[in-house]
């Protein structure tokens, strides 16, 4: 997974089952939709989820989308948040990377298209992906990535953040030089974001050093 997105399966959720999800989703009031940024720079309406698991912790969605255990019966890792993630029409995400839930800390991302189309683009490492409503994807956020929405419709992926075990790793392919140069450049960026915001903001250092032990903790554990 050198170049943080992987197609692992085609066609996992049929047409009946991504109609009935997404015409339940589209019965919701709209308030039941939360911001996933509700404060800073990213603050906008134009991204927004509905968690079916939260810190560990299933919602009261959770059983809402018997359709998902399909998924849930697949997925042999711990998920740590399961959630519906919809990019409005006409909106756009810089390229970023993500600084946690990412391999480099024990997580990875899965991502299954529910409502999409040719006009939605998700970029990882300034590539576009052509991604499918009901594939499968492993999406390593560390790397570059950019999403847009140049539709007049709604866009909604099912992503699950997991805790990565052997059944993980054994879908992605054999770490080489390749994942562990990028895992060291995305330490030193992860390192830069810790020096500075505890430079600019001194009340916040020990909050940035408790994340940069953690963050060195994971990189470094046995069973990677």
């Amino acid at each position: 997974m050198n170049t943080g997105a992987l197609l692992l399966l085609k066609s996992f959720l049929n047409d009946r089952e991504i109609d009935q999800i997404v015409a339940r989703l589209e019965s919701l009031p709209q308030d039941q939709w939360n911001l996933v940024h509700e404060t800073g720079d990213y603050h906008s309406d134009n991204w927004q989820v509905i968690h079916l698991i939260k810190d560990n912790v299933p919602t009261k969605y959770f059983e809402m989308f018997p359709e998902l255990n399909k998924f849930r019966e697949w997925c042999k890792a711990h998920i740590d948040i399961l959630v519906f993630y919809k990019v409005k029409p006409d909106s756009k995400l810089h390229r970023h990377r993500d600084l946690s839930g990412t391999l480099e800390v024990g997580r990875l991302r899965f991502h299954i298209p529910l409502k999409t189309n040719d006009q939605c683009i998700f970029e990882v490492s300034k590539k576009p992906l052509k991604m499918l409503k009901g594939d499968v994807w492993a999406l390593n956020t560390s790397y570059l990535h950019a999403v847009e929405n140049n539709s007049q419709q709604d866009r909604i992926h099912l992503v699950a953040q997991v805790e990565v075990n052997e059944w993980a790793w054994s879908l992605l392919p054999k770490r080489n030089i390749i994942y562990y140069l990028h895992a060291a450049f995305f330490g030193l960026i992860v390192a830069q974001k810790v020096l500075v915001s505890m430079l600019t903001n001194p009340m916040i250092i020990k909050k940035r050093f408790h994340q940069g032990v953690f963050f060195i903790k994971r990189f470094f554990a046995p069973s990677r």
